[in-house]
């Protein structure tokens, strides 16, 4: 009999089949994360979301719980896994968040890493999270440029050295991390990033939809922002086309 499909499979927590899922739970482990989360409209609290839906699937264990980051205005969780806020400009913030996971019920932290989430120059205010942070740690780092400046690499060095394991996306950033930012005995596994699974449509009807039936379509995936090139190749497309 064929195992019900699993809704998402997630960067942060591999799991390696839906038959195997659906034989037996994983050990029973609380995992709390530590990440943006709905209703913040960004892709690393989606993700957050999204692992930790495929975990709580998995585990025999209570709910994961997280504690959510705060970049701007204040946000209503309504998602009761939530127990924490965590409010980027109030100070010590990060230090209050460790000694509660300390104090809390939890066996292990994932936490989601990327530059821009954190406070401070390069989002060092992590750090006061992982130096006083007593449970495991391990890290997902979502970005990793392969020439950083001296203040990211020594707090990607930091955030490593405090993990209890690292994973990456792709094959490309786990060479990028052992060349550019040190020898580590810290474990770097790659999971790739995942995608949920939806039900797929036609070209044709989508396109016909949004008034492209005789386009030719691109689809870039994440969030649309600046910094990202998308201009660049917008302007290179003509010349590639008439090639």
């Amino acid at each position: 009999m064929q195992s019900p499909p699993i809704p998402f499979r997630s960067a942060s927590w591999h799991l390696h089949t839906c038959g195997a899922l659906s034989r037996q739970r994983a050990p029973s482990v609380r995992t709390l994360f530590v990440s943006t989360f709905p209703p913040e409209a960004c892709g690393l609290a989606t993700f957050t979301q999204d692992s930790a839906d495929a975990l709580d699937l998995a585990s025999a264990a209570p709910p994961a719980s997280v504690f959510a980051i705060e970049r701007g205005p204040r946000q209503r969780y309504e998602d009761r896994r939530v127990t924490r806020v965590i409010r980027n400009d109030e100070a010590g913030s990060y230090g209050t968040a460790a000694a509660a996971a300390n104090s809390g019920p939890y066996d292990v932290v994932s936490l989601q890493h990327e530059f821009g989430l954190y406070p401070g120059a390069w989002g060092r205010g992590v750090l006061d999270f992982v130096t006083q942070c007593r449970k495991p740690i391990i890290t997902t780092l979502h970005t990793l440029m392969s020439n950083p400046p001296p203040a990211a690499r020594d707090i990607i060095d930091e955030v490593v050295r405090r993990s209890k394991g690292v994973v990456v996306m792709t094959n490309a950033a786990a060479a990028i991390l052992r060349k550019a930012y040190g020898s580590f005995s810290t474990p770097i596994r790659v999971i790739p990033h995942g995608v949920p699974i939806i039900h797929r449509q036609y070209d044709a009807a989508c396109k016909k939809r949004l008034d492209l039936e005789d386009r030719r379509v691109l689809l870039t995936f994440g969030l649309i922002g600046r910094g990202k090139g998308l201009e660049a190749m917008i302007d290179a497309m003509p010349s590639v086309l008439r090639r």
